[in-house]
């Protein structure tokens, strides 16, 4: 199981990519995840409900709007072509690193890929990358720029089971 998050502004296209072609790798299921924050979304009682019904649509937008950027890569994809951007696509409401983290949890995802915000430097992570490192469950693939082939590996080993298991991965 791979989650990728994903954004509204294309920030993620390079994680898209990323986890497109490591699914395809290793043969698992994929998950583009993207998280719409909203002050009343997060509200535990609603008592307008014309306002729940109103943040319902801006989850139905962000959907149709995800579901039309993410067809677009794929179809520019000939070994991913056959795929439906509606069938990988997850919109759920929330502050986007408690999404994540909760979204991997409870499908047991064995990988959390993430782009980096274009906007900042390589080493000043955004405050959601920087709590999905800091809690994740499992592994985390930043993917920064472009997908280029794998080349080399550096595997630190101590000889632990961990470690083991890294190498035999890699």
């Amino acid at each position: 199981q791979i989650v990728v998050a994903v954004d509204a502004e294309g920030l993620a296209d390079h994680a898209i990519v990323a986890g497109l072609e490591l699914a395809q790798r290793f043969g698992a299921r994929l998950e583009l995840l993207h998280a719409v924050g909203s002050p009343a979304l997060d509200w535990e009682i609603v008592e307008d409900a014309r306002a729940a019904a109103a943040n319902a649509g801006i989850l139905t937008t962000a959907w149709r709007a995800m579901s039309t950027h993410v067809g677009s890569l794929l179809a520019g994809r000939k070994d991913h072509a056959q795929q439906r951007a509606e069938d990988l696509i997850r919109i759920l409401p929330g502050r986007p690193s408690k999404v994540i983290l909760e979204r991997a949890s409870e499908i047991d995802a064995d990988l959390i890929v993430l782009g980096t915000h274009k906007r900042r430097g390589l080493a000043d992570f955004g405050s959601t990358v920087r709590a999905v490192l800091a809690h994740a469950p499992k592994g985390v693939w930043i993917q920064p720029n472009s997908w280029q082939p794998i080349r080399k590996i550096l595997v630190p080993v101590d000889l632990s089971p961990d470690s083991r298991r890294a190498l035999s991965t890699a």
